[in-house]
């Protein structure tokens, strides 16, 4: 609907509670300009729905609330990729992970510093493949103390893990 908006700096409002499949997708990619996302209020989502939404938003400083604690098969599939000025994530409060539901989802994202997770399960390269490449080198990730998924290859090597009590 408005990928490639070079000068769109403020995204209209998206009232949805329930997503279609790919209802969002590439909605706003590569729209340079965009620094003030949309509230995401959906809680019902279908496969692909956020998928490369905010692509290439280089502008992209705040992410928007993510209150989906039911996810569906590649929903945040690329969401931020690219969004090279996004220091903080949204806290993925989700506490199981379906297929390819976070896959590439910050990668390339230069500046990002912090991500909370609060997923206690996870398959290791269908749910977290890249979710994370091409991020700043230093950073946290503040993981749910009742996860039971190790570490290994899904977070870079210099950043910090501290556990969290689940919400």
């Amino acid at each position: 609907m408005f990928e490639g908006c070079t000068s769109l700096r403020e995204a209209p409002e998206l009232p949805a509670k329930e997503l279609s499949s790919f209802c969002y997708s590439s909605m706003f990619k590569g729209c340079v300009s965009l620094n003030k996302p949309p509230k995401l209020p959906a809680e019902i989502m279908q496969f692909g729905c956020y998928q490369c939404m905010f692509a290439d938003c280089t502008s992209l400083q705040e992410a928007p609330v993510l209150p989906a604690k039911k996810l569906a098969i590649a929903c945040y599939f690329g969401m931020f990729y690219g969004c090279s000025s996004l220091k903080k994530a949204p806290v993925l409060s989700a506490k199981e992970l379906v297929e390819w539901c976070y896959l590439s989802m910050f990668e390339n994202c230069t500046s990002l510093q912090q991500v909370t997770m609060m997923a206690t399960n996870i398959k290791q390269g269908k749910n977290l493949s890249s979710w994370l490449s091409g991020i700043t080198t230093f950073g946290t990730l503040y993981k749910n103390k009742l996860a039971r998924w190790e570490d290994n290859d899904l977070i870079p090597n210099n950043w910090t893990i501290k556990l969290i009590d689940a919400e």
